[in-house]
C-alpha cells in the first residue's frame, strides 16, 4: 500500500484487524464498578475491567492459520504435507505471536477505558492525537502508522500509538490485562514469559530474512 507521499506505508498486522472486530461483533459487556485504575507515564489514567476469556478466544480464533505446504512425492506420484518446510515453522510461529498479540489487544479494548487525560493531552474521540502522530513523522521524513478513526480500532490505535509512551506502559498493559483473565500469578508469568519468547524469535527471524535478502 502506498500512501499519499508515494511512500510504501506500513501494513496492518493481522491482530490488529481481529481484535477491533472481534470486539464490535462482542456483546456490550455489562457495567461494573472498575475497581482498579492505571496510570499511564505521559499522566492518562485507564480504568480496568474484567474481560470474559470467551472474548479472547475469539480475536485469537480470527487469525488465519497456515497452510502447511505439500511436495510431489516421486515414488507414490502424489502430494503430502511437508510440516518440515522452514517457511512453514516461521509461519506457524508467527501465527501464534499473532494469535497471542489478537487476544491481548481486545483485552484492551474492552477491558481499559480513558477516564482522564492530562492537561495537553487528547482523548481517543479526539482528532489532536492522530494530526500530532502524522505531523511528527511528516517532521522527521517517516511514514506514520495505518491508524484508524472509526470504531474500536481507533480506540486500540489511541492507546498503543498515543497514550502508551514507553516499553513500560506496554508491559504493564499486558501485564495487568493478564491478570484480568488468568487465575494465577503463575499462569501470568508464563503467559508473559511465552509471549516474550515468541516476539524475540520472531524479531530474530524478521532480522535473518532481512540480511540474507
Amino acid at each position: 500500500m502506498v500512501n499519499g507521499n508515494g511512500a510504501l506505508a506500513p501494513e496492518l498486522a493481522p491482530s490488529d484487524v481481529a481484535a477491533p472486530a472481534a470486539a464490535e461483533d462482542a456483546e456490550r459487556p455489562p457495567s461494573s464498578p472498575r475497581a482498579e485504575h492505571l496510570t499511564l507515564a505521559c499522566g492518562i489514567v485507564l480504568g480496568i475491567r474484567m474481560v470474559a476469556p470467551r472474548l479472547l478466544r475469539d480475536a485469537s480464533e480470527r487469525i488465519p492459520v497456515p497452510v502447511v505446504p505439500t511436495f510431489f512425492n516421486e515414488s507414490k506420484q502424489r502430494d503430502e504435507p511437508n510440516p518440515d518446510h522452514p517457511d512453514y515453522a516461521t509461519a506457524v510461529a508467527r501465527h501464534r505471536f499473532e494469535a497471542t498479540e489478537a487476544a491481548l489487544k481486545v483485552a484492551l479494548i474492552i477491558g481499559t477505558t480513558c477516564e482522564s487525560v492530562p492537561e495537553g493531552w487528547y482523548r481517543p474521540e479526539d482528532d489532536g492525537w492522530i494530526n500530532e502522530i502524522n505531523e511528527a513523522h511528516e517532521i522527521l521524513g517517516t511514514v506514520p502508522p495505518p491508524l484508524r478513526r472509526e470504531g474500536k480500532a481507533r480506540y486500540l490505535d489511541w492507546l498503543l500509538y498515543y497514550a502508551a509512551t514507553s516499553d513500560e506502559d506496554t508491559f504493564i498493559l499486558t501485564r495487568v490485562m493478564l491478570a484480568q483473565t488468568l487465575a494465577t500469578e503463575e499462569e501470568v508469568s508464563r503467559a508473559l514469559d511465552a509471549f516474550r519468547h515468541t516476539a524475540e524469535r520472531l524479531r530474530d527471524l524478521d532480522l535473518a530474512l532481512a540480511q540474507s535478502g
